[in-house]
């Protein structure tokens, strides 16, 4: 009798070692998952998406962001000015690029374009074929001397614009001011363009063509 109840007494015993066991493996596998989530959760707050030129989402650390801006005030800069002087003597790609330029910028880029605009240069793009092709060269980001801005900026660059029988090949400086405004697919490294203007625009070169070499269905549409 009193082995049969040993032997109970040490299987129930055991009972209650083994359901301890496990109340402290399921206790501490809780733990684990909640504190891995907790982790995560903070981890994605750690981080921010943007758009690249194609749209496409990148993730880029909260911490590197502020680390990171002079480059994205540099990638804002390049893509405005690829807006403005990189070309096809189309008045769909003129307006399309201008409208473009003017959503990264204040009122100074619109002054720009009235006065090329009362030039007639683009209206003697489309009307002579004209393409202009632009390259930075550097630009400089330099703390801004003006409280309302985050950064001061010089641009040094080149554009060759292509004729019929010609490459005129321009070097063309420019400065301007950034601030910090939201980030859009439009304007994804949510930098602002203020104050902008040209210090420097003129042909250093010309090159000479045996003939045209374009073949390029001209729009007569004109621009207003």
């Amino acid at each position: 009798m009193s082995e049969n109840y040993n032997d109970y007494k040490k299987g129930y015993n055991l009972a209650n070692v083994i359901v301890v066991a496990v109340c402290v493996l399921c206790s501490a596998l809780s733990i684990y998952i909640i504190k891995t989530g907790l982790d995560e959760a903070e981890e994605e707050r750690q981080s921010i998406f943007v758009a690249d030129v194609n749209n496409t989402l990148l993730v880029a650390l909260s911490n590197d962001m502020e680390l990171n801006r002079p480059n994205e005030a540099k990638a804002t800069l390049k893509r405005l000015h690829f807006y403005l002087f990189n070309l096809t003597p189309t008045a769909d790609n003129i307006n399309g690029n201008i409208a473009s330029a003017e959503s990264l910028s204040d009122e100074s880029i619109l002054q720009y374009v009235e006065k090329t605009k009362e030039c007639g240069w683009y209206n003697k793009m489309i009307a002579e074929g004209i393409s202009t092709e632009f390259k930075c060269d550097s630009i400089q980001i330099l703390g801004s001397d003006r409280e309302e801005f985050e950064f001061s900026a010089k641009l040094f660059g080149k554009q060759s614009q292509i004729y019929s029988d010609r490459i005129e090949f321009k070097e063309i400086q420019t400065s301007c001011y950034l601030t910090t405004t939201d980030r859009t697919i439009e304007n994804p490294n949510g930098f602002r363009i203020q104050l902008w203007k040209v210090d420097k625009e003129e042909i250093i070169k010309v090159v000479r063509r045996k003939r045209a070499v374009h073949n390029v269905e001209i729009n007569k549409d004109t621009i207003q």
